[in-house]
Parts: structure tokens; sequence; C-alpha cells
């Protein structure tokens, strides 16, 4: 079988809009994962010395200090749901948050 045949199409680009994103309530609605956070650490603990140096050189060495046990996949996804990259803002109802690369380098 042709594996180009068995992929999805990938659906146009949403255009430029005028107006940012409403804001979805909170539905209990959850992203799926594909590795579990513990799978991730497990792996990166593995890293040879020359793998954490590549993971740094291509400025994602603070990838390697992340200690996540959960993820709140609810959670997740109204934050995927609600945030407005265009504007990169997260919209959460009452008020829209300007997130910036300063503002999540800062957390």
């Amino acid at each position: 079988m042709d594996p180009t045949k068995s992929k999805q199409t990938i659906k146009e680009a949403e255009p430029n809009r005028r107006e940012p994103r409403p804001y979805y309530a909170y539905h209990h609605e959850a992203i799926s994962l594909r590795c579990s956070p513990s799978a991730f650490l497990d792996t990166i603990r593995q890293f040879t010395e020359a793998q954490i140096a590549d993971v740094k050189s291509i400025g994602f060495g603070h990838v390697l200090d992340i200690k996540v046990n959960h993820i709140h996949t609810h959670l997740g996804f109204w934050l995927l749901r609600n945030y407005d990259e265009q504007y990169s803002t997260l919209n959460i109802g009452n008020h829209k948050i300007r997130i910036t690369r300063d503002s999540v380098y800062s957390i």
C-alpha cells in the first residue's frame, strides 16, 4: 500500500482574522498525549553527554530541566482552545493575557 495515500489531508491554514478568537468554556474535553511524562523523563535520563550537548546547542537546554510527573489533559485542551496564536493571547473569559517570549521564559 502506498504510504502517501493513507495520510490524512491537511486542512487549509486559517486565514488571518480581524477579531481575536472567542472564549471557549470548559467542557471536559482532553488532549491526547503520544508520550507519558514519565516516558519523556526516562528518555532524557538515558541521553548521552553528546545528546545533551546537542539539545543545548540548538537552544532547548531548558527542556532537559523539566520535571513533570503529570499533565492535566483537560486543562491542556482548554488552554489550547483559548490561545490565539495570531494575537498571542490567552482568552480566559473576562480577560486576555498577552503571551510573549519573555513571559514564557520568565515562568
